[in-house]
């Protein structure tokens, strides 16, 4: 990609930007008034900026609507201008034919026609003068000269914003990461558009800047007065070469300086670049990647990952094997010990005197297979560690690479809400929240087309026509607004409108009429209920049907859509308006799942349908008309065997002690408790398509696979609570044989941290393991002797003996050595880590990376 392409592909990105960045400030009603001067102020920096990204891109006709709009808005900051609601609308009409002609540019589409725009700007102006001409310059200049001119009032925004940034610090302001933050990016994108117009000395000065403040943002440099001194001599220098630079290099006569931010997005790095320069602040080359590729990633990282957890299964078997020859050699010592004298008598017997020679050749036989046995494990060990941590870091990886801004996928619902109003006759503002947020693109595109039936029937059917508006009091303009947020790993969505919201005397009727509800029941159903009807398949209470129409069908597909991603639905019920809420995940090929147990196998339920896990005495399950109930926040709850959903066992719930496990899972607008025979563990996945006759299933959305080559089949929530029937046979709780009751592993802590133990021991026995602690190795090494534990885990910082001395000490102790041991510390070094593991640590745990589930599976992993 030459040049002149890379900058107009930023250019895609950042005209988004500006337009989104002045709708927002149009959408307070306040703005345009004196009092509001601040926001005036960055509408037309916005503009400007706008402009002149479209002039360094050759773009004329957005250039030209560009000074237009920010005449408009120097018209009405020097007070000649009312911001009326006409003004607001020619603002509007603005912003939307840019993006519409941009659009029609990246798609490679005919450019529709900017003449009615230019008009209404023109009228709205009335020939008031300018401080530019309307056209841009007859000769075009050089795409070098465009952006040395652009460099030239660039570079001074970088450094007046830096040196507010220095005088705060030297004045002793409170200093936070986002400050730090912001000032390593100011000098990056300095060092960025003097590399890019070939200012050397600018870009070498500018690069020690950007290296300092990344030192100082990621905590190698404490920002005390010296460093603080330091980044002001910079700056002084960077201004003067910057300065001597604009005298060698003056912008020709005629041509503006505008601003580029632009080129921040289209960095290379530099070809002399100091080898001091830390890496992360190095720019990178990029590639196409297709979706596909990623895909393909995505699952050969997952079936690493597996395979990382196999061979910790792997390596259970070194373990017994290596204890087991241990064992031989211990026998075999003691046998020799005790037979030395008749082994050498037995040698003065010609006939004896062989065996001898093969017993000795036994021994020497047994000794290196012991050792050899030794270094295979520690060796398996490490190399499965290893594994295991690449594997989670090619799926972040992938996952990350896969994870896109949502405005790439959603940037023509604007266009597409236009044009619909414009065809129903309606006056619709169309607000969006959140585009910038990230998910998997494929997640997005999945999501386009049922957020498309949404947007259409909220401008179809929910937003009224601007009479029937203005007779019910409402502005004749409607609003719709498209939200996206991201929490944890959800995506959520939001669709809302102030049209008049939902008829649910109307949806109930029409429910009766197309048989989805009884009669007798419609009184009883709650507005949440009746709400939900509209997803049904054809469901409508249109009376007419047009090109435009089609809201039943169009919900339905949209309820399918996220049904398949493992997504939830719901229609709040709040005035005024209608409010559609899609929450989905922000990756589907990789989940947070609950691994539970039912008729002796393994099911896996995502993490985001379950509002409580309960541990319920059997006495508390009510029965009530033949059914078993529970009372879960103050309502009764179904309980239902999840054997029984899966058709795999009857009706009966089977406890296997004085408890039941219960998954309480979202349903609907209520809840139902599955009942499962127990918990096994939590862990993220990565879910694999099923194939052949499983894949018709549709109880099931997914597989996964575990440590022992077996797979655990994902549970689609939403179709299991489908199979939920109202007329259900008779259940029971029964109580079985309980298994025999296992031996509750101890685990010893040893740190010198009180809050770190009490971390560690509260996670440890909420998870059913007995637990003892130790303050130093030396402690430690005292209860050991005295009575041993199944597992430790240990710090290695800790005063008399640290964690590697102890570690040695267990593994040279006959009685002890057998004791697996977890080293959790804050030494993130491989001399650190290999060290640990060649003195036998079984597990390499780093606190900067502590994840209480990792130190979980770790544990279930060794013991």
């Amino acid at each position: 990609m030459d040049i002149e392409q890379r900058i107009l592909s930023a250019f895609q990105t950042e005209h988004r930007e500006h337009l989104e960045s002045i709708r927002t400030l149009l959408a307070d009603p306040s703005f345009g008034q004196p009092e509001h001067a601040t926001a005036l102020d960055e509408a037309y920096r916005m503009a400007h900026t706008l402009k002149g990204g479209a002039r360094i891109c050759d773009l004329q006709p957005i250039e030209s609507l560009g000074h237009q709009l920010e005449a408009v808005f120097e018209q009405v900051r020097a007070g000649e201008l009312d911001f009326e609601d006409a003004t607001r609308a020619v603002v509007r009409q603005t912003l939307d034919a840019i993006e519409d002609w941009m659009l029609a540019l990246a798609e490679q589409r005919s450019l529709p026609d900017l003449q009615a725009t230019h008009a209404a700007l023109g009228e709205l102006l009335s020939d008031q003068p300018t401080n530019e001409p309307d056209l841009p310059p007859a000769e075009t200049p050089s795409l070098q000269t465009r952006l040395q001119a652009a460099f030239q009032h660039e570079h001074q925004t970088y450094l007046q914003q830096l040196e507010e940034f220095h005088a705060e610090w030297q004045a002793g302001d409170a200093i936070g990461h986002e400050d730090l933050e912001e000032a390593y990016r100011l000098a990056h994108s300095l060092r960025a558009a003097a590399q890019m117009v070939e200012a050397e000395t600018v870009e070498q000065s500018a690069q020690e800047l950007e290296s300092l403040l990344f030192r100082l943002r990621s905590g190698e440099v404490d920002l005390s007065e010296n460093a603080v001194a330091t980044v002001g001599k910079l700056l002084q220098t960077t201004q003067a070469k910057a300065e001597t630079w604009t005298q060698t290099h003056n912008t020709p006569e005629g041509s503006e300086e505008t601003p580029t931010e632009l080129i921040e997005s289209t960095d290379t790095p530099a070809d002399n670049a100091k080898a001091t320069v830390p890496e992360a602040t190095r720019m990178l080359d990029t590639i196409r990647v297709s979706t596909l590729g990623l895909d393909r990633l995505l699952e050969s990282s997952g079936r690493l990952l597996a395979e990382g957890f196999r061979q910790n299964a792997v390596f259970q078997e070194w373990k017994v094997l290596s204890a087991q020859i241990s064992e031989w050699e211990r026998e075999w010592q003691t046998v020799r010990h005790f037979a030395t004298s008749e082994l050498h008598d037995l040698t003065a017997t010609p006939r004896f005197r062989r065996i001898v020679r093969y017993l000795d050749y036994a021994e020497r036989q047994l000794t290196g297979i012991a050792k050899q046995a030794r270094q295979a494990r520690v060796a398996h060990a490490r190399g499965s560690w290893r594994l295991t941590q690449l594997g989670r870091q090619m799926e972040t990886d992938v996952r990350e690479a896969r994870m896109v801004p949502a405005e790439s996928v959603f940037q023509g619902f604007r266009k597409l809400v236009r044009d619909l109003a414009q065809q129903s006759g309606k006056e619709i503002e169309f607000v969006c929240d959140g585009l910038d947020r990230q998910a998997d693109r494929v997640v997005l595109q999945g999501l386009k087309d049922p957020l498309m039936h949404v947007l259409r029937n909220a401008v179809v059917h929910g937003i009224q026509s601007p009479a029937e508006r203005e007779r019910n009091g409402q502005p004749r303009c409607g609003s719709i607004r498209l939200s996206v947020e991201t929490v944890g790993n959800r995506l959520t969505i939001t669709v809302s409108d102030d049209g008049l919201g939902l008829d649910l005397s109307a949806i109930r009727q029409q429910a009766v009429e197309q048989n989805i509800i009884a009669e007798r029941d419609a009184a009883q159903r709650s507005p949440d209920e009746l709400a939900r009807l509209i997803f049904q398949p054809g469901f409508s209470t249109s009376t007419a049907v047009t090109e435009l129409s089609g809201r039943g069908m169009g919900l339905s597909v949209v309820q399918e859509a996220v049904r398949r991603m493992q997504g939830e639905i719901d229609v709040p019920m709040q005035a005024p308006g209608t409010t559609i809420v899609l929450q989905v995940p922000l990756s589907i090929s990789s989940q947070h799942v609950l691994l539970v147990a039912a008729c002796e196998q393994t099911f896996a339920l995502p993490i985001h349908c379950i509002r409580r896990l309960l541990r319920v005495p059997i006495a508390k399950v009510e029965m009530l008309e033949g059914h078993p109930f529970l009372h879960f926040e103050s309502q009764p709850v179904q309980v239902v065997s999840l054997a029984h959903l899966l058709g795999i066992a009857g009706p009966n719930i089977q406890a296997r002690s004085d408890y039941v496990y219960l998954a309480v899972l979202k349903g609907g607008t209520g809840a139902i408790a599955v009942a499962v025979d127990g918990f096994l563990r939590e862990r993220d996945a990565v879910i694999e398509d099923l194939t052949g006759p499983a894949a018709r299933v549709q109880t099931f959305s997914g597989a996964v696979s575990l440590e022992d080559e077996s797979i655990a089949l994902v549970i689609d929530p939403s179709a299991l609570l489908r199979r939920l029937n109202p007329a259900r046979a008779v259940a029971t709780v029964q109580r079985t044989a309980p298994p025999p009751e296992k031996r509750r592993p101890t685990v010893l802590i040893v740190d010198d941290s009180f809050t770190t133990r009490t971390l560690e021991k509260s996670i440890l026995e909420t998870h059913g393991y007995e637990v003892r602690v130790a303050v130093n190795g030396s402690d430690a090494l005292n209860q050991l002797r005295s009575k041993p534990v199944d597992l430790v885990i240990s710090d290695v910082q800790m005063p008399h003996l640290d964690g590697f001395q102890l570690l040695a000490e267990i593994k040279h102790d006959e009685k002890l050595r057998k004791t697996p041991v977890i080293l959790v510390t804050s030494l993130d070094r491989r001399q650190d880590q290999e060290r640990g593991l060649e003195l036998g640590a079984d597990a390499y745990i780093i606190k900067r990376k502590f994840d209480h589930q990792d130190l979980l599976a770790t544990i279930r992993q060794i013991i």
